[in-house]
């Protein structure tokens, strides 16, 4: 039972569906990204929190080789290098005080799709602050806007992890949901 009645309503939300099977709320990602998540173990999660993600993605993008991504983005193909893809429906993250993906709206009724080309550490540079709300011009990563996503690599091996640990083998196609997720939020008292 909620209380204070009146200050809060139903809002519909996006999420996405990967191979028409696995629902998602946050995103997903293959390369380095899925690899990050996957690689931060449960005790550095206890002892560290956050920080622990931090510790594996600095594990992780030191080893990571860029792939041939091919890619369907509304039916658009697109064949990139890259060491990772990310597939966003949720953003406003935090990293030591910075915000993430200010931009990504779940309720819009499309993903966003972000990929990092390579491993150097300016182009881990570029895409933090492309992913933060600072303007600065050269720090630009693809990104595209689409309701259905196919997602390959040349490689054989790589998997979409999504939503903290779900995985499935590449290719997956990944689909927008608009509005399909009922969720309470507060009002806004500016509405």
């Amino acid at each position: 039972m909620l209380s204070d009645e009146g200050a809060h309503r139903v809002a519909a939300v996006d999420t996405g569906i990967v191979d028409g099977e696995m629902t998602f709320i946050v995103g997903g990602a293959t390369g380095f990204i899925a690899q990050t998540v996957d690689g931060a173990s449960r005790e550095e999660k206890d002892g560290m929190g956050m920080m622990a993600y931090t510790v594996s993605l600095l594990r992780e993008v030191l080893d990571a080789e860029p792939v041939t991504y091919r890619l369907t983005v509304d039916g658009e193909q697109i064949e990139r290098q890259g060491v990772s893809c990310f597939v966003g429906n949720a953003g406003g993250f935090s990293v030591e005080g910075i915000p993430f993906l200010e931009d990504l709206d779940m309720q819009d009724g499309e993903l966003d799709v972000f990929l990092i080309k390579d491993n150097r550490a300016n182009t881990i540079l570029s895409a933090l602050v492309d992913a933060s709300p600072l303007d600065v011009p050269w720090a630009k990563m693809p990104h595209w806007r689409a309701r259905k996503i196919r997602i390959d690599a040349e490689e054989p091996g790589y998997t979409f992890s999504f939503d903290g640990g779900y995985r499935r083998p590449l290719p997956v196609e990944v689909e927008a949901r608009p509005g399909s997720l009922k969720v309470i939020v507060p009002v806004d008292r500016a509405e």
